[in-house]
Protein backbone atom coordinates (compact mmCIF):
# COMPACT_ATOMS: atom_id res chain seq x y z
CA UNK A 1 0.00 0.00 0.00
CA UNK A 2 2.07 2.73 1.01
CA UNK A 3 5.16 1.43 -1.39
CA UNK A 4 8.81 0.03 -0.99
CA UNK A 5 12.06 -1.98 -1.35
CA UNK A 6 11.54 -6.18 -0.26
CA UNK A 7 14.30 -7.89 0.92
CA UNK A 8 16.17 -10.77 2.32
CA UNK A 9 18.91 -11.83 4.93
CA UNK A 10 21.27 -12.19 1.64
CA UNK A 11 20.29 -8.19 1.05
CA UNK A 12 20.56 -7.17 4.84
CA UNK A 13 24.32 -9.10 4.92
CA UNK A 14 25.09 -7.77 2.04
CA UNK A 15 24.36 -3.87 2.75
CA UNK A 16 25.46 -4.27 6.18
CA UNK A 17 28.82 -5.65 5.01
CA UNK A 18 29.53 -3.13 2.43
CA UNK A 19 28.14 -0.10 4.93
CA UNK A 20 25.38 1.27 2.91
CA UNK A 21 22.21 0.63 2.00
CA UNK A 22 21.95 -1.27 -1.62
CA UNK A 23 19.50 -0.97 -3.63
CA UNK A 24 16.72 -3.96 -3.62
CA UNK A 25 15.60 -6.04 -6.63
CA UNK A 26 11.92 -5.76 -5.86
CA UNK A 27 10.70 -2.40 -5.63
CA UNK A 28 6.75 -2.15 -5.26
CA UNK A 29 4.60 1.13 -6.08
CA UNK A 30 2.83 3.44 -3.79
CA UNK A 31 -0.66 1.85 -3.96
CA UNK A 32 -1.90 5.18 -2.21
CA UNK A 33 -1.37 6.75 -5.56
CA UNK A 34 -3.71 4.97 -7.28
CA UNK A 35 -6.87 6.51 -7.59
CA UNK A 36 -9.74 4.36 -5.77
CA UNK A 37 -13.14 4.95 -3.98
CA UNK A 38 -13.27 3.50 -0.61
CA UNK A 39 -15.42 2.70 2.33
CA UNK A 40 -14.17 1.06 5.70
CA UNK A 41 -16.37 -1.11 7.01
CA UNK A 42 -17.12 -1.34 10.82
CA UNK A 43 -16.36 -5.12 10.48
CA UNK A 44 -12.77 -4.31 9.12
CA UNK A 45 -12.06 -1.48 11.99
CA UNK A 46 -13.15 -4.15 14.63
CA UNK A 47 -10.73 -7.10 12.98
CA UNK A 48 -7.30 -7.95 14.67
CA UNK A 49 -6.31 -9.27 11.00
CA UNK A 50 -2.36 -8.22 9.92
CA UNK A 51 -4.16 -7.30 6.70
CA UNK A 52 -7.18 -4.88 8.58
CA UNK A 53 -4.40 -3.32 10.59
CA UNK A 54 -2.28 -2.77 7.95
CA UNK A 55 -4.84 -1.04 5.82
CA UNK A 56 -6.41 0.80 8.48
CA UNK A 57 -2.79 2.16 9.56
CA UNK A 58 -1.67 3.02 6.06
CA UNK A 59 -4.70 5.40 5.62
CA UNK A 60 -3.98 7.04 8.85
CA UNK A 61 -0.31 7.13 7.83
CA UNK A 62 -1.59 9.00 4.19
CA UNK A 63 -3.61 11.51 5.64
CA UNK A 64 -0.49 12.93 7.61
CA UNK A 65 1.69 12.61 4.33
CA UNK A 66 3.08 15.60 2.43
CA UNK A 67 2.09 13.61 -0.50
CA UNK A 68 -1.77 12.23 0.80
CA UNK A 69 -3.26 9.52 -0.70
CA UNK A 70 -5.61 9.84 -3.81
CA UNK A 71 -7.87 7.39 -2.46
CA UNK A 72 -11.45 9.02 -1.73
CA UNK A 73 -13.37 7.69 1.30
CA UNK A 74 -17.10 7.51 2.06
CA UNK A 75 -18.29 7.90 5.70
CA UNK A 76 -21.29 5.97 5.40
CA UNK A 77 -22.12 2.96 2.85
CA UNK A 78 -25.55 4.73 2.16
CA UNK A 79 -23.07 7.27 0.60
CA UNK A 80 -21.37 4.92 -1.87
CA UNK A 81 -22.75 5.55 -5.21
CA UNK A 82 -20.90 3.80 -7.88
CA UNK A 83 -20.04 -0.05 -8.12
CA UNK A 84 -16.56 0.79 -8.87
CA UNK A 85 -16.21 1.72 -4.97
CA UNK A 86 -14.74 -1.34 -2.87
CA UNK A 87 -16.43 -1.86 0.39
CA UNK A 88 -13.47 -3.18 2.52
CA UNK A 89 -14.79 -6.01 5.09
CA UNK A 90 -13.89 -8.22 7.29
CA UNK A 91 -13.88 -11.97 6.61
CA UNK A 92 -16.67 -12.11 8.73
CA UNK A 93 -18.76 -9.12 7.60
CA UNK A 94 -18.19 -10.36 3.64
CA UNK A 95 -19.75 -13.39 4.92
CA UNK A 96 -22.64 -11.59 6.13
CA UNK A 97 -23.16 -9.24 3.26
CA UNK A 98 -22.06 -11.20 0.57
CA UNK A 99 -25.63 -12.83 0.01
CA UNK A 100 -27.25 -8.84 0.14
CA UNK A 101 -24.64 -7.66 -2.77
CA UNK A 102 -28.05 -6.55 -4.53
CA UNK A 103 -29.55 -4.55 -1.62
CA UNK A 104 -25.69 -2.48 -1.36
CA UNK A 105 -23.63 -0.50 -3.39
CA UNK A 106 -20.39 -0.68 -4.38
CA UNK A 107 -18.32 -4.03 -5.29
CA UNK A 108 -17.30 -5.70 -1.21
CA UNK A 109 -13.69 -7.09 -0.70
CA UNK A 110 -12.00 -8.76 1.86
CA UNK A 111 -9.16 -6.90 3.52
CA UNK A 112 -6.35 -9.75 2.35
CA UNK A 113 -7.72 -9.13 -1.50
CA UNK A 114 -7.44 -5.47 -1.08
CA UNK A 115 -3.37 -5.66 -0.22
CA UNK A 116 -2.81 -7.75 -3.05
CA UNK A 117 -5.33 -5.34 -5.77
CA UNK A 118 -2.72 -2.59 -4.23
CA UNK A 119 0.20 -4.44 -5.35
CA UNK A 120 1.89 -3.05 -8.07
CA UNK A 121 5.27 -2.77 -9.63
CA UNK A 122 7.03 0.00 -9.59
CA UNK A 123 8.78 0.93 -12.93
Amino acid sequence: IIGGGCAGPSWVRASAASDKLLPTVLVLGRGLDIPRTLFIHKSLEECSTWSARAICLCLQAGEQLERPARWTLHKKWKHVDKKTTLVLLSADGFAKHKSKVQKYRGTLTMANHFVLQCTSWKN
